[in-house]
């Protein structure tokens, strides 16, 4: 019986010994921030040159070698801090309680956690609140003020050719009709020699040849060949009211065309919008002005107490340019004025370059021109473009006793152009005596006629614009045109 050969396998405690304390301490070494990973990886590696199986020590690497990583990169610092800061609170609890409390200078104060020096919070926080506040309108003028200045060149030229389109429709208007003089009889033998005034198809006025007008003669007393000529004067005189009329609103839609490309220009011939600055913001806080709100107190407070205004109109230009239209009560003086003017602006904080107020008194027709402007510009102007009430008041005085025949007097405060008006008759003629604000006066002569509005009073030949007056039924004086109403001069007592 033959023999086989035994092979024998000695394990070496010494692998052992080595794997399995390389893998604790590589397993306790992501306890103390990779330290122990060290001689842990260290362990592991060294059981690897050892005969044995290997499964313990490749695991020991497989936990030691990252946390050993792990430890040069950040655990180390980690210890570090831990055992600096504790040396330091140490030190500094000892310091503390020998010389007392710590003071940090201002100075050393970190603004990059939102606290300035020499800032009170709370007015850092009003800071904030006006740089947002004023940014955002910024940002709106300036997308506004992009928009309408790129469209400069194109309103330049539009302008240019709207002017020149109301130059040449300036000389289309249609001529009034024109009558020759003729004589003209009566069925009753009557005759005459004049033109033709004015005719409503029932009665004709006629000019006669000394210069006097025959008003009111009617149609049915004369003969066939007048009442013919006076039907086909009727028929041209209501054809040019209809012509002269649609070429009045044609020319009113050019003009108004001009006067919006025009301020549409103005706003983009305006200054670029520059962002609000923090330093101006702050030194502006930091000022001990007013408060708006106390602004408007204290402008309210020097408005007479009898004097009111009423806000009927109101446009804006964020950060630009703010409109206002105002209605007044009475008349009232230019220091009033300011102080309206600025009770106004304050109430909106101030946040314009510019504002414009436009007033108005009570009977003003709105559009038809202000009685007085105050415009910030920035700095205030008053401007009162009618009456004074200084003015006012003397025009409206009760005229000394008198034998002239006044068939009435009214004031037209219209701006620029007010005046008192006097219509008066003398020797069988009617005449309009206009006395101005500067004292100058003049007088033109007058014819009346009747219409279903009222009395109405136009100059002997006419108007190419149809200019003439009614005395409505309440006593006022009404100034209109072929479009309708310009203006009404109130009655004096």
């Amino acid at each position: 019986m033959s023999s086989q050969p035994s092979t024998i396998i000695i394990e070496q405690q010494g692998a052992s010994a080595f794997a399995i304390t390389g893998l604790l301490f590589s397993i306790l070494g992501w306890f103390t921030c990779g330290l122990l990973c060290i001689p842990g990886a260290f362990f592991c590696l060294l059981a690897l040159f050892f005969k044995g199986p290997k499964s313990v020590p490749i695991a020991g690497l497989i936990i030691g070698f990252p946390g050993t990583i792990f430890f040069g990169l950040v655990g180390f610092g980690m210890i570090a801090a831990f055992l600096g800061i504790g040396a330091v609170a140490t030190t500094t609890g000892a310091s503390v309680a020998a010389s007392g409390p710590i003071v940090i200078p201002e100075s050393t104060v970190n603004t990059e956690i939102g606290i300035e020096p020499g800032v009170a919070p709370a007015r850092k926080i009003a800071i904030d609140q006006l740089l947002d506040e004023r940014t955002a309108l910024f940002e709106v003028a300036l997308a506004k003020w992009q928009e309408i200045h790129d469209q400069k060149s194109s309103l330049e030229s539009r302008l240019a050719e709207t002017q020149s389109k109301l130059s040449d429709f300036q000389n289309s208007e249609p001529a009034q009709p024109v009558f020759e003089s003729r004589e003209w009889r009566a069925q009753e033998g009557f005759k005459t020699t004049g033109t033709l005034v004015t005719t409503d198809d029932v009665t004709v006025s006629i000019k006669k040849a000394d210069g006097n007008i025959a008003d009111g003669v009617r149609k049915e007393i004369l003969i066939a060949d007048d009442r013919i000529y006076i039907a086909d004067a009727f028929r041209k005189l209501e054809a040019y009211k209809t012509e002269i009329a649609a070429w009045g609103i044609m020319r009113a839609e050019i003009q108004s065309e001009i006067a919006e490309l025009k301020e549409q220009l103005e706003s983009a011939n305006m200054p670029q919008p520059v962002p609000p600055s923090r330093e101006d913001i702050k030194k502006e806080v930091e000022t001990e002005s007013p408060d708006p709100l106390e602004t408007v107190a204290d402008s309210s407070s020097a408005i007479p107490a009898d004097v009111t205004y009423t806000v009927i109109g109101e446009t804006r230009l964020p950060g630009i340019k703010r409109s206002v239209d105002i209605r007044l009560n009475k008349h009232v003086s230019e220091d009033t004025l300011a102080a309206i003017a600025k009770a106004v602006r304050a109430s909106d904080g101030g946040r314009y370059d510019r504002t414009f107020i436009g007033y108005y008194l009570p009977d003003m027709q709105v559009d038809a021109g202000y009685w007085a402007t105050t415009h910030y510009n920035p700095d205030l102007d008053v401007r009162i473009l009618g009456f004074t009430a200084d003015a006012a008041a003397s025009l409206s005085a009760k005229p000394d006793a008198t034998d002239r025949d006044e068939i009435g007097r009214w004031l037209d405060e219209s701006p620029l152009t007010g005046s008192r008006i006097v219509i008066v008759r003398n020797d069988g003629k009617l005449f309009m005596e206009l006395t101005y604000q500067d004292g100058s006066s003049g007088s033109n002569e007058i014819i009346e006629s009747q219409t279903t509005l009222g009395r109405r009073f136009s100059k002997p030949g006419g108007s190419t614009t149809g200019d003439h007056w009614i005395l409505d039924s309440n006593g006022d004086l009404q100034l209109r045109d072929d479009e309708g109403l310009i203006s009404t001069a109130k009655k004096l007592q």
